[in-house]
């Protein structure tokens, strides 16, 4: 996700399919941290995820 928002707004609009995906990927990866009491890793990646996808979509809001 950080390759991603590395790219420029426009490419990061072409590429915003497979971001969406891959965020997708890691919220799942997430719950089921949570689900299974892997309180631990889902306090560190939970708060990740949403700061990357809320950049992605401050980004996103100028296209």
């Amino acid at each position: 996700m950080n390759w991603y928002l590395s790219l420029t707004d426009n490419q990061l609009a072409i590429a915003g399919e497979s971001f969406m995906y891959n965020a997708g990927l890691i919220d799942a990866e997430v719950r089921l941290m949570e689900k299974y009491k892997s309180e631990e890793l889902s306090k560190r990646y939970s708060p990740q995820l949403e700061r990357l996808y809320s950049e992605y979509v401050t980004r996103m809001k100028g296209q």
